[in-house]
């Protein structure tokens, strides 16, 4: 039985993992794309509801970063939003990580080493006119290559406010702060315990750490300086000069020496360096620049920089005698994080624009900074195979149609996913069909032009493969065998087209369509000789790999076909909707089913309310998923396990605004894709009831 995806296309659905492909992309706001399934052992999250949950986060493009941290000089992590993402060759090329579970607002990252990080933010809920955080922090879990490690979720009492910085001065012990927050933790996050500040201290906003007993961390509003000299059994307030205010980044190379920025009030607000080097028995103003400053980073006792509004930046070499003012960092709007692993090096973490981050670094301490390239990962999630319930290839597209598409893979049932990357030209990924765990095919389009590219090896690679001239945009995929595939879109000119290879991708050959087909979005073959295509009002079929098709069905011209599923050679079923002949129109979610290879099909009843079916998947003869859309807007899922004789809908997580795609490898465990209200995309998994 051939491996089913579905997903929908600007409302059309392919089959094989079919996708979704937009045009524009809204600035600011993406939506999130989202994949389900739920195995036995499968943990409850806070979106779970019986027998759906969110599962997984996909990394997607930051549209702001506020974290650095940089345990080498060719090795930084930078968070912001709910990105995380990494350079392992000095920032010459930065790589999407992936999240295990729902992550919130990433604020702050600290990394010991090279292979130990840590990353806090924060969840929010408002209640009618009432905001209220709580705390998250994320570890790394590496992977053999960058981008392939990911993070997980760690426990933190009941309690703790949304984090907003964390010092981890060895691979042990970290503190994070937040609020009138403090937590720490001694072995390596494993348990996370809460500490208590100074009375009337509500505003922590920034820690550092030199060591496993003595922190400084500054809070804001309060303008103090709040300090531990015992690993956080008792937290003391430390004077700071009249004056100073809103205090927002501090960085302490030694256990005597500090340096904190802020602001200084007045007719003109400026900004302000304040330095310990007695261990905060007394802290004095340094300099107060023309700016307002938001963080610091100071590598040894000697060398720090500060970086604060208007793209601002001033350096030391002498312990903080002389401050000069460095380059102006270009792309930058605003920066909210720096880290230098040396004297010279440092990075800054910002944004530009409205919802696009921005890294620069600097190697000559700070005199001149430089953009590097962030990554622009998959703003949405576009197709899906499983070839068995712990193996999954997604496709994603960027915002950035200049982008090459990525692949999203899991071989654990979505404990870890890692990335990969299409061959350059292919942009616009619709689908993946994946007869085996080593062997995928991906179809879409190449800024225009069919694009179609495979892998053997289970996606450590991928190769371009040739389609016949004229082809344009794929939008579903299908292939039953490492041998035979076929793909159904459309040529440039417009029309309906289906591709087929019989030799493993080696040739494509677009092949003859029955007179009157319109339109093909969707293609399932359950053996290599069966296949059958939907699109328009048509359903057409082939009993010899997709070199000669024939009608099998043609509704009425309110019918549309979307998708359609085919777990035996004579078993199948077909999506979409119907449209009433009234004013305004009524729209009808339809199944057709057939259980006779198709010499007659049957229109199924189905629960009322829903308008319209994109996609479905049938692990058995018996048991399908069918996706899509209530007549409230609300997403919907239905199931049947009797072969269509009923279907019943499925509760969906309560912030879940759409689902798209969807394949049930077995009975009652499928994955799914789809989108929640915020500006990520995410990766879930359910089980089916």
């Amino acid at each position: 039985m051939a491996t089913r995806v579905h997903n929908r296309l600007l409302g059309r659905t392919a089959h094989q993992c079919h996708g979704r492909m937009l045009a524009a992309v809204v600035t600011g706001l993406v939506m999130a794309g989202a994949a389900f399934w739920w195995p036995e052992t499968a943990t409850a999250s806070s979106t779970s509801v019986d027998g759906w949950r969110i599962q997984t986060q996909a990394a997607k493009p930051p549209s702001e970063l506020t974290g650095v941290s940089c345990p080498a000089t060719t090795v930084c992590w930078a968070v912001g939003g709910s990105s995380i993402i990494t350079t392992r060759d000095g920032g010459s090329t930065w790589v999407s990580q992936l999240a295990a579970r729902k992550v919130g607002t990433l604020r702050a990252v600290a990394c010991p080493s090279i292979t130990a990080c840590w990353a806090v933010g924060s969840f929010f809920r408002r209640t009618g006119e009432v905001t209220t955080s709580r705390g998250e922090v994320l570890e790394l879990v590496n992977g053999s290559s960058p981008g392939s490690g990911h993070w997980v979720n760690e426990a933190l009492p009941a309690g703790t406010q949304g984090l907003d910085a964390v010092s981890c001065p060895t691979a042990s012990h970290c503190w994070a702060v937040g609020g009138r927050t403090i937590v720490s933790t001694t072995n390596a996050g494993v348990s996370w315990s809460l500490q208590t500040p100074p009375s009337g201290v509500t505003s922590l906003e920034a820690i550092s750490c030199p060591d496993s007993s003595r922190c400084w961390a500054v809070a804001s509003n309060e303008n103090e300086v709040v300090a531990t000299a015992d690993g956080g059994a008792t937290w003391t307030t430390e004077p700071i000069p009249r004056g100073v205010e809103h205090m927002d980044g501090i960085s302490c190379p030694t256990s005597s020496d500090c340096w904190a920025v802020g602001w200084t009030p007045g007719p003109s607000t400026g900004g302000a360096i304040i330095a310990t080097t007695n261990g905060g028995t007394s802290w004095a103003i340094q300099r107060k620049p023309q700016y307002q400053l938001s963080a610091v980073s100071c590598p040894t006792s000697s060398a720090c920089v500060a970086i604060g509004l208007a793209d601002s930046s001033y350096a030391t070499s002498d312990g903080g005698r002389n401050w000069t003012a460095g380059g102006g960092m270009p792309e930058a709007e605003w920066v909210a994080g720096v880290a230098c692993p040396s004297a010279s090096d440092c990075w800054a973490a910002g944004f530009k624009g409205t919802g696009i981050g921005v890294l620069v670094a600097t190697t000559n301490r700070a005199s001149t900074w430089t953009a590097e390239p962030v990554p622009d990962g998959p703003s949405m999630l576009t197709g899906l195979s499983c070839p068995t319930i712990s193996d999954c290839w997604v496709t994603g597209q960027s915002s950035d149609f200049t982008i090459p598409g990525t692949v999203l893979v899991t071989t654990d049932e979505g404990a870890k996913w890692s990335g990969e990357s299409l061959p350059p030209t292919f942009i616009w990924p619709a689908a993946v069909s994946c007869p085996t765990v080593s062997d995928c095919w991906a179809v879409g389009s190449a800024n225009g032009p069919g694009a179609v590219a495979v892998t053997h090896d289970g996606g450590a690679t991928w190769t371009s493969e040739t389609l016949p001239p004229g082809s344009g945009q794929m939008f579903s995929v299908s292939c039953p065998t490492t041998s035979e595939c076929a793909a159904a879109g459309g040529f440039l000119s417009g029309h309906a087209e289906v591709v087929v290879t019989s030799n493993g991708g080696a040739t494509w050959n677009s092949e003859p369509l029955p007179k009157g087909t319109t339109q093909t979005t969707s293609v399932a073959c359950p053996t290599a000789p069966h296949c059958w295509a939907v699109g328009g009002h048509t359903i057409i079929a082939s009993t010899n790999g997709g070199h000669s098709w024939a009608k099998q069905a043609i509704e009425s011209g309110s019918t549309t076909f979307l998708g359609v599923d085919c777990p035996t050679n004579s078993a199948c079923f077909a999506v979409g909707n119907k449209t009433s002949s009234s004013s305004p129109p009524i729209y009808s979610a339809l199944v057709d089913a057939t259980s006779n290879g198709g010499v007659s099909w049957t229109a199924q009843r189905l629960p009322s309310g829903v308008s319209n079916l994109d996609s479905l998947s049938c692990a058995t003869q018996s048991y399908c998923q069918a996706i899509g859309t209530a007549r409230s807007g609300a997403p919907t899922a239905l199931a049947t396990s009797d072969g269509g004789a009923t279907w019943h809908a499925q509760q969906l997580p309560a912030d879940l605004k759409t689902i798209s795609g969807i394949a049930c490898p077995v009975a009652k465990e499928c994955w799914a894709t789809g989108s929640t209200s915020g500006d990520i995309d995410i990766l879930s998994t359910f089980t089916a009831p």
